[in-house]
C-alpha cells in the first residue's frame, strides 16, 4: 500500500486504523488513526512516493524521529513510534493534537493581545530551549508549527511541530531529519537573512529571527515582508529595513517593540545571543512571572546531556524586564507573589503573644503567693499573704530576739531587758531629787527607742542617797 493511497478505515503496520486525512503537503500527508489495542488516537506521518526517489530523504525521515523523540518538553509534538508500510514506505506515529496552529487563531481573532502573543511565544521558547540545548535548530519556525491545543485543566497550550528542516549543530551530518511538508527550502516571510544566503550555516540565532517574525505577526497580523513571489520576499530580507510594529497597530507599548526589533536584527551580534535572553526580555509581560528563568534552566539542563556549550552562564538582565502590561489596555495584571501572611496565619500568632503574655502573668502571680514573707520582706507582700497581727503586749514584746535571729534593730529590742525600771517603782520610798520625777519616762515600755538622756537616769536610781552606805565610794 502507498502512502498517496491511504484512505480511511485501512490498517496499518497490523496496529493502526486510518480514520481521517488531517493534512497533505507536496514531501508528506498526516491522517488521523487509532490504536487497535489500546483505542489510542494517533497522528501518522507519511512520506509521498516522490520524496522517496530520493535514498536520502527516507534516512532523514527516520533520522528526524530519533532526534525529536529527544525532546521531552510539554511543548514539543511527542513523536511516539515508527514504521514501514508493506512497500517499505516509512511512517512516524505521534500523539495526537486537538486544536489548532496559531495562524488560525490569528485568522479567527485578529491580532492578539500582548499578554496572550508573548504567552504563546514563551511557551513556543521552552521548547525551542530544549532543541537548541540538544544542539537542534529548527529552522522553520512559524505560526502553521505552533499548535495550540489545551491542557487537562483547560489553559492554553502551545507546541512546537515539524523538525522537517532541523539541523544538528556539531553532529557532522548536518540534516536530521524529514523535509518540510511544503517546501524542503523553508518559508521565506519567516527566514532569516543567513538562512537565505546558507541555509546550512546557520545557528541557534536564525530560530530567534522567525520566532522574532511570529510576534511580530501575532500583535499587527502581518508580516514584516510579504510580496507575491520568493525572489521579491528574499529581496526585501536581505535589504530593506525592518518596518516597526507601531506602524501597523495604535498603543504597542516602545519597550515591547523594541524586543521584537531586537529580534529582527539582521547584524547576527546586535541579534539575541539565545533564547533565554529573549524569554528575560518579554518576562515583564507574561502572566507567568517564572517563564524565563525556566527556559533558561531547561537549555542549561539539555546541553550537559550532550556535552554542548552553555549557551547562556547567568540569568540575562535586559532593559525592560519590570515592565507590566499597564501601557496597553488590553493587558491584563502580571501576577506578583508576595510574602504578607494569610489571616489564618495572623490569627495563629496573635494567639501565640496572647497565651504567652497571660502564661507569664499567670506564673508571676503563682510566684508571689507561694513565697513567704521574711524580715524586712516588701509589707505590699505581707499584706496578700498574712494580714498584719494585733500589737504584742508589754509582756510578750520580750521574747522577739530569740524568734528572729538577724532583727533589723538590734538596740531597740535589747534596751527592754536591761532596763530596771519596771522592777524599781515600788520599791521607791519619796519623791526627793528631781531626777525621780524624770524616772516615769523610762519605765514606759511602749516606746521602742526611749531619747538618749533616757539611760542616764538608771543609775541615779542605783545612787540614791536613801541608804548612804559605803556603796558611793565603788564609783570613787
Amino acid at each position: 500500500m502507498s502512502s498517496s493511497r491511504v484512505k480511511p478505515g485501512d490498517v496499518l503496520g497490523d496496529k493502526y486504523r486510518v480514520e481521517k486525512v488531517l493534512g497533505a503537503g507536496g514531501m508528506g500527508i498526516v491522517v488521523a488513526a487509532k490504536h487497535l489495542d489500546l483505542n489510542q488516537r494517533v497522528a501518522l506521518k507519511f512520506m509521498l512516493r516522490e520524496a522517496m526517489a530520493d535514498s536520502a530523504h527516507a534516512e532523514r525521515f527516520l533520522r528526524e524521529a530519533k532526534a525529536a523523540v529527544q525532546l521531552k518538553s510539554i511543548h514539543t509534538a511527542r513523536v511516539l513510534d515508527v514504521g514501514k508500510l508493506q512497500n517499505g514506505e516509512p511512517f512516524m506515529v505521534m500523539e495526537y493534537l486537538e486544536g489548532h496552529d496559531l495562524d488560525a487563531e490569528m485568522q479567527q481573532r485578529g491580532p492578539l493581545p500582548p499578554h496572550v502573543a508573548v504567552e504563546y511565544v514563551l511557551q513556543a521558547s521552552e521548547a525551542l530551549a530544549e532543541a537548541h540545548g540538544l544542539g537542534m535548530v529548527h529552522r522553520d519556525v512559524k505560526l502553521k508549527n505552533l499548535f495550540l491545543t489545551k491542557t487537562v485543566d483547560g489553559r492554553p497550550l502551545v507546541k512546537v511541530l515539524d523538525f522537517g528542516l532541523a539541523k544538528q549543530i556539531g553532529g557532522g551530518n548536518g540534516d536530521v531529519s524529514l523535509t518540510a511538508t511544503n517546501s524542503v527550502f523553508g518559508s521565506p516571510q519567516y527566514m532569516s537573512p543567513e538562512q537565505m544566503r546558507s541555509a546550512k550555516d546557520v545557528d541557534y540565532r536564525s530560530d530567534i529571527w522567525s520566532l522574532g517574525v511570529c510576534l511580530y505577526e501575532l500583535l499587527t497580523g502581518r508580516v514584516p515582508f510579504d510580496a507575491s513571489g520568493v525572489a521579491e520576499i528574499c529581496a526585501m530580507v536581505l535589504k530593506d529595513p525592518v518596518p516597526r510594529p507601531s506602524q501597523h497597530v495604535f498603543g504597542l507599548p516602545l519597550d515591547l517593540e523594541a524586543v521584537i526589533m531586537r529580534c529582527l536584527e539582521k547584524d547576527l551580534n546586535r541579534r539575541y545571543q539565545s533564547i533565554a535572553e529573549v524569554a528575560f526580555a518579554l518576562q515583564g509581560y507574561a502572566s507567568d512571572e517564572g517563564s524565563a528563568r525556566r527556559i533558561l534552566t531547561v537549555m542549561q539542563q539539555s546541553a550537559q546531556k550532550v556535552d554542548m556549550p552553555t549557551l547562556v552562564t547567568g540569568e540575562p538582565q535586559m532593559e525592560g524586564t519590570g515592565k507590566t502590561l499597564n501601557a496597553w489596555d488590553s493587558g491584563s495584571p502580571q501576577v506578583r507573589r508576595t510574602t504578607s501572611l494569610s489571616k489564618g496565619q495572623l490569627l495563629l500568632v496573635a494567639g501565640l503573644m496572647v497565651s504567652i503574655v497571660f502564661g507569664a502573668t499567670g506564673l508571676g502571680l503563682l510566684v508571689l503567693v507561694k513565697r513567704r514573707p521574711t524580715t524586712g520582706s516588701a509589707p505590699t507582700a505581707t499584706a496578700v499573704v498574712e494580714p498584719p497581727a494585733e500589737p504584742p503586749p508589754p509582756e510578750t514584746a520580750l521574747p522577739p530576739p530569740v524568734e528572729a535571729p538577724p532583727p533589723p534593730e538590734p538596740t531597740a529590742a535589747a534596751e527592754p531587758p536591761v532596763e530596771p525600771p519596771p522592777v524599781e517603782p515600788p520599791v521607791e520610798p519619796p519623791p526627793k531629787p528631781p531626777s525621780a520625777v524624770a524616772a516615769p519616762p523610762v519605765v514606759r515600755p511602749p516606746p521602742a527607742r526611749p531619747p538618749a538622756p533616757a539611760p542616764p537616769p538608771a543609775p541615779a536610781t542605783s545612787t540614791k542617797k536613801v541608804p548612804k552606805t559605803p556603796e558611793g565610794s565603788n564609783y570613787m
